[in-house]
């Protein structure tokens, strides 16, 4: 903007030299389990950072982990799902979702964790953890019951945890969240979920 003082015309810089940027940063999801543990929702963190003009920042958009082979819950060779892989923002790093539990094997940690599946060697097994430095997300559900049709827990989401199987039916996925990041060009951004997936089952 130009101005005039009565003696000569100025150029005033009227661009302010920082800005407040808000971020969210979600990860892929976990892959679900070979015998019903459902996979975790990826690891959701949003933030606000002071930026400059032309600041340069490292994106990378993690990708959902691959469901495992299906198994036997009898031998336990139902594999684990893999966990989704990481997103980051600058500094900032989502971690991906755990991978559900297949067989006798454990769910895996991850942003959230994955659900269990049903274990032939003990009643109940717990689900994966969720990240915790800093929380990202929620664990993942139990599975309660060894017996026929083996019903798997849910995967933790970003809003809550996986539901638990109780032998009637399987565990449903953790609630996701939603964000409305405004974006300059077109108003209010569109909202973003990390939701975690529903357990299946397995049935002779």
């Amino acid at each position: 903007m130009e101005t005039y003082d009565g003696t000569e015309w100025l150029v005033l810089d009227t661009l302010a030299s920082t800005y407040a940027v808000d971020y969210l940063v979600v990860a892929g999801g976990g892959g679900g389990g070979g015998v019903g543990g459902a996979g975790g929702a990826g690891g959701y963190l949003t933030n606000t950072i002071t930026s400059t003009i032309g600041a340069a920042y490292l994106i990378t958009i993690g990708a959902g982990g691959a469901p495992s082979a299906t198994g036997s819950p009898w031998n336990g060779d139902g594999a684990i799902g893999a966990n989704g892989s990481n997103s980051v923002f600058n500094t900032t790093t989502s971690l991906g979702g755990g991978g559900g539990a297949g067989g006798n094997n454990n769910a895996l940690s991850g942003g959230s964790g994955g659900g269990s599946a049903p274990h032939n060697l003990q009643p109940s097994t717990a689900g994966g953890v969720r990240a915790t430095n800093p929380i990202q997300g929620f664990d993942g559900g139990a599975a309660l019951s060894y017996s026929t049709p083996f019903y798997g827990g849910g995967g933790g989401g970003a809003g809550g945890v996986g539901g638990v199987s109780n032998g009637v039916n399987t565990g449903l996925g953790g609630l996701g969240l939603q964000n409305d990041i405004t974006v300059a060009t077109a108003g209010t951004g569109p909202y973003y979920a990390g939701g975690g997936g529903g357990g299946a089952y397995y049935s002779t």
